[in-house]
């Protein structure tokens, strides 16, 4: 994957720089060196976000990756009742990763 060179708050300062600063696009392209279509891309994605609500927004990105790794886990193992047959024969096999039930062996 490749490098970014521009943090997302930097990308939103750029696009203020045009749409405030009465440069056109092109200008504000060839001074940081990125293609008009770079430009567009990001106006795309921020739309007119403030550098706050992108630092938000990556925010709640990563909590929302934490809380699917979290589902995910739990979905991969749950937590085994002390009296199922599951939990007898993991504990029997002494192996976390078995999801066989004890009469299918």
């Amino acid at each position: 994957m490749k490098k970014k060179r521009f943090s997302e708050e930097q990308m939103v300062a750029i696009l203020r720089e045009a749409d405030v600063g009465g440069k056109t696009v092109v200008d504000v392209s060839r001074t940081y060196g990125i293609s008009d279509v770079t430009f567009y891309t990001w106006r795309r994605k921020f739309g007119q976000m403030s550098e706050a609500a992108v630092r938000r927004l990556r925010e709640l990105e990563k909590d929302n990756v934490r809380l699917k790794r979290l589902l995910a886990d739990r979905a991969w193992f749950p937590p085994p009742d002390a009296t199922s047959e599951y939990a007898i024969h993991v504990s029997r096999c002494g192996s976390r990763f078995l999801y066989q039930s004890h009469d299918e062996t």
